[in-house]
């Protein structure tokens, strides 16, 4: 009897701590209800009064026009007022030195200079002579843009028409962004738009580290060590590919040694697609030497094994017919007296010894797929 009017007890005692654990979370839940509510109202959401109306036109550098049912609340400005509001919060937010936030680019099109703001990502065009040869703008306030009337639901007000500049994610083309009428476009805003395309030519990577021509090819001795390190590795994959399946089909050799030529060559003229981005096998790496292409670029990994590929048609044909192997002995002496096989003028290859700026190639080289990755 005691003991069950204890177990009561001590049953009620914790369900009201409980419930006061529940009523001090509430609490303070709701407070922190209350302050977000008033964070909101003294930092308001950055999606109120951006969004233009379904008729808003988009705005160029050289054309007017109006957007209509914009949510802002802006009290209607003359023209003259307007632009001398604009023009002081301009001049009192620009930086009027050689600011190096301010980097002169180029309009690849029509190759028209201009300025871009690294910072905001505002560009400008060039308005004073002193700056036609500048790196930076010497006074960015003495760009006064042409303001456009805006239609709205208590009338028209009048606003800068000012741009920003971006790039594409995906294949890094610029685009532009209409302050105004917050639309973006791909026509670049300061030139004359019946002159830019509608949609810009995807851009070319620029390599900038390249070979010399006037390099080397490798030495002889290094590339028959590398050959034979590539045999070897080629020879030890297939023996443990074949012991697997030896052991996978109960034991009958007869059953998976017919795979071993195929497996054997096939790891052989893939040597060159395992190390570094695909550029070169373990042997040439041990051997410190590296295949470029004939523009003095990393080749790619369809590249390096079509200066392979050739290898298996020769097999193939000594395996059928051992005189054939005499083909061999051709590319070997090519090789000696050129310095090139054969595989390397068929893709347009050539083995060099290890220069001291790899690694920087390497980079670009996967800077390269990436940007490829992202295009597809």
């Amino acid at each position: 009897m005691f003991s069950s009017s204890l177990r009561r007890v001590c049953t009620l005692g914790a369900r009201f701590s409980q419930s006061q654990r529940r009523g001090r979370s509430v609490a303070a839940l709701a407070s922190g209800g209350r302050r977000w509510g008033a964070l909101k109202r003294a930092w308001p959401s950055p999606c109120v009064g951006v969004h233009p109306g379904s008729k808003s036109i988009p705005l160029s550098f050289f054309t007017t026009a109006t957007a209509a049912d914009d949510t802002s609340t802006q009290v209607p400005a003359t023209v003259e007022e307007h632009q001398a509001r604009a023009h002081k919060e301009w001049c009192e937010n620009a930086d009027n030195t050689r600011s190096p936030n301010w980097e002169r680019r180029i309009f690849e099109q029509t190759q028209m200079p201009y300025f871009y703001n690294t910072v905001t990502h505002e560009i400008m065009p060039i308005v004073s002579d002193e700056d036609d040869d500048s790196e930076h703008p010497s006074l960015p306030s003495l760009y006064d843009p042409p303001s456009v009337a805006v239609e709205q639901k208590d009338g028209t007000v009048f606003r800068e028409l000012r741009f920003k500049e971006y790039k594409n994610l995906k294949d890094d083309r610029p685009y532009y962004l209409n302050l105004v009428s917050l639309e973006c476009t791909w026509k670049f805003p300061f030139e004359d738009q019946d002159v830019v395309l509608e949609i810009p030519p995807l851009p070319q990577f620029e390599w900038q580290h390249r070979v010399s021509k006037e390099t080397p090819n490798a030495p002889i001795a290094r590339r028959i060590g590398a050959a034979f390190i590539d045999l070897s590795v080629s020879f030890v994959t297939t023996v443990g590919m074949l012991t697997i399946m030896y052991y996978d089909l109960g034991g009958e050799i007869y059953t998976a040694l017919p795979a071993g030529g195929p497996l054997f060559m096939a790891t052989f003229l893939a040597r060159d697609t395992v190390m570094d981005v695909g550029t070169r096998s373990l042997g040439k790496k041990v051997m410190k030497l590296e295949v470029i292409s004939n523009d003095g670029i990393l080749p790619h990994r369809g590249k390096s094994i079509f200066r392979n590929l050739y290898v298996a048609p020769m097999a193939f044909g000594a395996a059928l017919y051992p005189p054939a192997a005499l083909a061999f002995v051709g590319d070997i002496g090519v090789t000696l007296g050129t310095g090139k096989r054969a595989g390397d003028y068929m893709a347009g290859t050539r083995v060099i010894s290890e220069l001291p700026d790899r690694q920087e190639r390497l980079e670009e080289r996967e800077a390269y797929i990436a940007r490829e990755v992202r295009m597809t």
